[in-house]
């Protein structure tokens, strides 16, 4: 083999050598970059479990916490000075040492207690929750999360105060079909809801206000000024105007909504489409802990923060204040404040204003002239306060000794107890038949068991041999259906369906209450003394003057010929009340007002109420929610007339003993705390 061959063959084996070397030293650097790689992932991912478990820790020390102010505000008749030593007591059990704070459970700490005047109803109660988790370890880690809370008094009612309340839920509220509030055009009127309020295929009409204590989705062509939330506000769909919004955690429009008042969120503000906002408020940080989340935020920030404000498609607001980044795509922002970035998206954005971080323009140089940066920037962005939904209770059981008429099965007999009716001596009677005698046969009240001897006329059947009243009883339901019967405070022991017939009553039942039929209610006071005041009729028949019965109840018909409104605690107000307390449990409460229902007087359920078919209802809608989850539901066509009442009707009127008749909102300045809400919450 020639020399210059061999000599090239060497040359080519110390290259390939070479190359194995380089190679292997190359995948052994590959081996140690992907050792170190591994193990700096593994603790990162150790260092974000630590974190992740002292957070959890922390929010488990925020829940007890509600739990133990929520205990401390359901003392009877609590005030301020019965509240501060059981506070001022944890806060020195609570100060815990570092040894202590590192074992893995939460320490609270009580940093503050707002406490200007002891005779108001809102104090303000400053909590910090140490946590920690991994102690003693290399990913060992602490948080801690600054909480307010407010424990509040009746006198506190959040949005819309002071307006009076035409529906009163204290549970969740499903709106559907067409509601409609007929009011006076000077008089706005409010929905108050604990618990969160949805519609689906309806509208609304005539409502000024809704708090809802829990959170809101409004989606059909419905109006309103005003909505506030402690938990998240969604519109979409036709839901347009000069709405003002305010929601502890996120509002988020979408579709053709649209809400050019005032809109204020804690959380962030997202919409998606052709969505207008007037001046809007966004703080980023939402405080909707223990509510329905209607509203994600899309996405996050370059930092990994969820955007203030995500304006997208073409979505657009007159004025912005923002906590955290805003971010635009094709729509505009007249003003802009912002406490951190700015990202827009698109060529045909337009924005003018102020912002405290970084503008990132992607593709629309002409926008660089008209923002600003100040590294000072700080808006003093306040978070939003709750919303307070007053309570009360109902227990139809404290109005035995007021009514005029109390019905009640003994064994198979039927007994009314019988007070104040002119005509008829106080008493029990058998509710039994008695054919010798002239007008109505059926259903008269007598002495006796077999109606030999004395007995009076109760009701008014279809004819002078029909009944009005049976007797359910393995379902201890009362039904009525008749003409009409005799007026004045009636109350079942059981439960009671009322059909066909025109009365002039206050039905109260100890269990559920509902309607059927072509059937229509005047409340005592409605109706008044003949269903006339000065010249105007508002009843077809009255109370006192009736013709179709001739007994009247005496409290409220005076021997001077004069209709007494405030008799009875002003329980004539009432068209139908339902519920009662039994030992420890809460009985029926349930109030249905179905088919064609009119009811002239307002409506107490001390469970949940519910309406469909073509429903009208001349006065206040309350419903207690103190027994077991049922339906608080509004559908059909439910119209609340109250633009021509009778001066004798006192709408939302209170009714005694101790009961909340209207709106349950007792005097401010009471001093008495019966409520714990968690205001806002921060990690430090």
């Amino acid at each position: 083999m020639p020399h210059h061959l061999a000599s090239l063959r060497q040359q080519q084996g110390a290259a390939a050598v070479l190359l194995l070397l380089v190679v292997s030293l190359a995948i052994v650097a590959a081996v140690f970059v992907g050792i170190r790689q591994i193990s700096v992932s593994q603790d990162k991912s150790q260092a974000l479990h630590a974190q992740t478990q002292a957070q959890l820790q922390a929010w488990r020390g925020a829940d007890l916490l509600y739990r133990y102010f929520h205990q401390l505000t359901e003392i009877e008749n609590n005030k301020w000075s019965d509240l501060e030593p059981h506070l001022s007591a944890m806060a020195t059990s609570s100060n815990a040492s570092e040894g202590d704070i590192l074992n893995g459970e939460p320490a609270a700490f009580i940093r503050a207690v707002t406490t200007p005047d002891p005779t108001i109803d809102e104090h303000y109660v400053t909590v910090d929750v140490v946590a920690a988790s991994g102690a003693g370890g290399a990913a060992a880690a602490r948080t801690t999360l600054r909480l307010v809370y407010l424990l509040a008094g009746p006198g506190s009612s959040g949005g819309g105060r002071g307006l009076p309340a035409v529906i009163t839920f204290n549970r969740n509220l499903h709106l559907r079909g067409n509601i409609e509030v007929q009011a006076p055009a000077d008089q706005p009127y409010v929905v108050n809801v604990r618990g969160d309020v949805t519609t689906g295929g309806n509208s609304i009409r005539g409502i000024d206000t809704i708090n809802a204590d829990g959170s809101i989705e409004i989606g059909s062509g419905s109006t309103f000024n005003n909505l506030y939330a402690n938990g998240d506000i969604k519109l979409t769909g036709s839901v347009s105007g000069e709405q003002n919004l305010s929601a502890l955690g996120d509002i988020c429009l979408s579709g053709g909504a649209s809400a050019m008042g005032t809109v204020k969120a804690n959380g962030s503000a997202t919409a998606n489409g052709s969505v207008g906002f007037g001046d809007l408020t966004a703080i980023g940080s939402s405080d909707n802990l223990f509510h329905t989340l209607l509203c994600r935020p899309i996405g996050n920030d370059r930092n990994g923060e969820v955007f203030a404000v995500d304006l997208r498609g073409n979505s657009s607001a007159e004025s912005v204040k923002a906590g955290g980044t805003v971010q635009l795509n094709s729509g505009y922002i007249g003003d802009l404040k912002g406490e951190a970035d700015l990202i827009t998206n698109n060529w045909g954005g337009t924005v003018e204003g102020v912002i405290k971080g970084d503008f990132y323009n992607n593709g629309n140089p002409a926008l660089n002239d008209k923002i600003s940066q100040n590294s000072g920037l700080n808006l003093n962005l306040t978070p939003l306060e709750p919303v307070l939904v007053e309570t009360a209770s109902f227990n139809a059981l404290q109005y035995e000794s007021v009514a005029n008429y109390v019905f009640r099965a003994v064994g198979n007999d039927r007994i009314v107890t019988v007070k104040q009716v002119n005509g008829i001596p106080d008493g029990d009677y058998y509710l039994g038949d008695n054919t010798s005698v002239s007008g109505p046969k059926r259903d008269r009240l007598c002495e006796d068991k077999n109606c030999n001897g004395v007995s009076y006329p109760l009701c008014k059947g279809q004819s002078d041999w029909n009944g009005c009243f049976g007797y359910r009883k393995n379902q201890q339901r009362w039904d009525i259906n008749g003409r009409s019967m005799a007026p004045g405070i009636v109350l079942f022991v059981g439960d009671a369906k009322l059909s066909n017939g025109v009365y002039y009553n206050t039905f109260i039942a100890t269990g559920s209450i509902e309607t059927s039929g072509n059937h229509q209610n005047y409340s005592p006071n409605y109706a008044g003394y003949s269903g006339v005041y000065q010249t105007k009729r508002y009843a077809p028949n009255g109370i006192c003057d009736n013709p179709v019965m001739p007994n009247t109840p005496a409290q409220f018909c005076l021997a001077d010929g004069t209709f007494k409104a405030e008799a009875s605690s002003g329980l004539g107000n009432y068209a139908y009340m339902a519920g009662s307390e039994v030992g420890a449990n809460y009985v029926g409460g349930n109030i249905a007002l179905g088919a064609s229902t009119k009811s002239h007087g307002n409506v107490l359920a001390g469970n949940e109420f519910n309406s469909g078919g073509n429903t009208e209802v001349h006065g206040y809608i309350t419903a207690y929610a103190q027994g077991a989850q049922y339906f608080n539901t509004m559908g059909g066509s439910t119209k609340i007339v109250l633009d021509d009442l009778p001066p004798t009707f006192t709408p939302g009127a209170e009714v005694s003993p101790g009961q909340g008749g209207g709106n349950g909102t007792p005097s401010a300045g009471s001093g008495e705390l019966n409520r714990a809400v968690l205001v806002w919450s921060r990690y430090l």
